[in-house]
């Protein structure tokens, strides 16, 4: 199956290619290594022409493919995510090294707590992550009912976010309470992602 969609997803890309609304310059590209029990994917954040993906034994059908590779395309025309981590990552740094110009440079067991620096930046970057998602789903969606004639998006959107149960070993069930515990992910929940699309999208009148 994965094969069967992984032609299937190519030939989405195209398809939005040739149509204007992904770039010509935009390239797919595998995850080496990604989730288990679900797709995923990702723009590249340092790559821009990327757009990675990871299928797994997915069962997506074409217009939840377009749905995926769309979000990810505005979030490459966008550059809120990069930005913000790059100004948060500033900020951040100019912080340690104001504390070290000032002589309060930290040492020995306490120099550890600059080791947060990556978690400052990716807690900071956060409200404008949301920000980015939701403005993605909206973009989306809003192409696939302008353009491929879809007149409640937020159907093609729960149905791609439709995966079997996932069947988890104890280490499994262990990372993702971590996870959780951790916010480690900053994106709505699937109910928070289709009602937003149901109310701005599907009931929107032109």
């Amino acid at each position: 199956m994965a094969g069967n969609q992984e032609a299937s997803l190519k030939q989405v890309f195209r398809e939005l290619q040739d149509m204007g609304l992904i770039s010509s310059t935009r390239k797919l590209q595998p995850f080496k290594h990604g989730p288990k029990h679900r797709p995923d994917s990702h723009a590249g954040l340092l790559r821009r022409s990327r757009i990675y993906y990871w299928l797994d034994d997915s069962k997506i059908e074409v217009d939840g493919l377009r749905f995926v590779l769309l979000h990810e395309e505005r979030h490459q025309r966008g550059h809120l995510s990069a930005a913000a981590y790059f100004i948060s990552f500033i900020g951040w740094s100019s912080f340690f090294v104001y504390l070290y110009l000032t002589g309060h440079f930290l040492h020995g067991p306490q120099g550890l707590l600059y080791l947060l620096l990556p978690v400052a930046v990716w807690y900071s970057t956060w409200p404008f992550a949301m920000i980015d998602e939701r403005r993605s789903d909206l973009w989306a969606t809003r192409l696939l009912k302008e353009r491929f004639g879809i007149a409640r998006p937020s159907l093609v959107v729960a149905k791609a976010f439709e995966f079997p149960p996932m069947h988890l070993s104890a280490e499994d069930r262990f990372v993702m309470r971590l996870m959780k515990t951790f916010h480690t992910d900053y994106h709505p929940t699937k109910e928070k992602r289709i009602e937003l699309i149901a109310k701005n999208v599907d009931d929107h009148e032109e």
